[in-house]
């Protein structure tokens, strides 16, 4: 049996993601996976508008766990589940932060992958963006699952 391609169906990149505004309203989720960390973390901001001011809402806490790959996300070890904030909840889920890691950075040569669902953001902060806020990532790339399934060529911008 053959397979079928998903792009545009299941999911949609956005291949140089660090600091581009995109627009969660079209997702079901986003999920970032960055590369080449180098005592990295990453910060989420949120804006109404696409040109917008970025900042994130008092108390606003998305990011309960994310997940980390010692092989730089190369695919010779597992990813591991981390929680992104140590400080509040269970051992499991946390408490939450628009900042992963909540405390320090994430490992150099590692790989990471972080998800915020649409759920998760207020309805009138449409456009998000995450940024490598210490150290470096080689790549940081935006995977969308798009809430309406259509051919790749008529899907709508991202970053717009």
């Amino acid at each position: 049996m053959a397979g079928m391609e998903r792009f545009g169906l299941d999911w949609m990149p956005c291949v140089n993601s660090a600091g581009v505004a995109i627009r969660i309203a079209d997702c079901d989720s986003i999920a970032w996976v960055a590369g080449g960390v180098t005592s990295a973390s990453f910060t989420f901001t949120l804006s109404a508008t696409f040109g917008g001011s970025y900042t994130a809402p008092a108390g606003w806490a998305p990011i309960v766990h994310y997940y980390t790959d010692s092989s730089n996300g190369v695919g010779t070890a597992i990813w591991s589940d981390k929680v992104a904030n140590n400080a509040a909840g269970d051992a499991y889920h946390g408490s939450g932060s628009n900042v992963v890691p909540y405390t320090g950075t994430i490992t150099t040569g590692t790989g990471v992958l972080i998800t915020l669902l649409a759920s998760q953001v207020p309805i009138a902060l449409p456009y998000v963006k995450c940024t490598v806020s210490a150290g470096s990532a080689t790549y940081l790339v935006a995977i969308t699952t798009p809430v309406v399934q259509r051919r790749s060529n008529l899907m709508p911008a991202l970053s717009a």
